[in-house]
């Protein structure tokens, strides 16, 4: 029994908070300030897409997006913490400052393999005859609060702090800007051979401009989605 709610947690909760709640962090409030690099993924044209099909055709898309997601951000050692509509956040943990490069090396590989994935999602979307998906990606590292908010009748385990706030608005400036990955300096410079220079950017909610990077155009043209 014990293994099964384990086992029920950590699908419903993802690996780190799977932890913490077990380890019994299930108290408002409870909470650990971390580094950690931020991932914000979000479908494009959803809203389109969801006018344009079935409800059976929405959902086998979500699906379908979800685990290119999810594989290739656990496969590079992160952690999904939640599904926000056709939005997903993500977290790959540094738990000391050496593992700083090494975590932001594997945030890139793991957009570079969500862009793979998707690529081949779409190959199989257009054999089907389906609209191919089409993604934005926001990348960001910083202190970040981690932990349980909510009522004391019902919790949420996720990552709060400014280093989130810049990932989800990065992430919004993908289209605009005409990338589907962009990432913030500090990342950049962590793993200068996955990202190239795109200036600095008014991002909305910040103060100062900000060095915006996007990932390396041989990995976009590779992995760009057809159809």
């Amino acid at each position: 029994m014990r293994k099964s709610s384990k086992s029920l947690l950590r699908t419903y909760l993802g690996d780190g908070p799977c932890e913490a709640v077990w380890n019994g962090t299930i108290q408002r409030g409870e909470r650990t300030s971390l580094e950690a690099v931020v991932m914000f993924s979000d479908l494009r044209g959803f809203t389109a897409l969801s006018d344009s099909s079935s409800e059976s055709d929405v959902f086998n898309a979500l699906d379908g997006y979800f685990e290119v997601v999810v594989q290739s951000v656990e496969e590079n050692g992160g952690d999904v913490l939640k599904f926000m509509g056709d939005g997903i956040l993500s977290i790959f943990p540094i738990g000391a400052a050496a593992e700083r490069p090494q975590q932001c090396q594997q945030a890139a590989l793991a957009a570079q393999g969500i862009l793979s994935g998707l690529a081949k999602l779409n190959d199989q979307r257009g054999g089907e005859g389906k609209p191919p998906l089409d993604i934005g990606i926001g990348i960001n590292v910083g202190q970040v609060s981690y932990g349980n908010i909510g009522s004391p009748g019902r919790l949420d385990f996720t990552v709060l702090g400014g280093a989130v706030n810049i990932a989800s608005r990065i992430e919004g400036m993908t289209k605009s800007m005409g990338h589907r990955v962009l990432a913030t300096q500090a990342i950049a410079e962590a793993a200068p051979e996955f990202f190239a220079a795109c200036g600095s950017h008014e991002v909305r909610g910040i103060v100062d401009p900000i060095e915006l990077f996007n990932l390396s155009e041989p990995a976009l043209k590779q992995d760009a989605p057809t159809g």
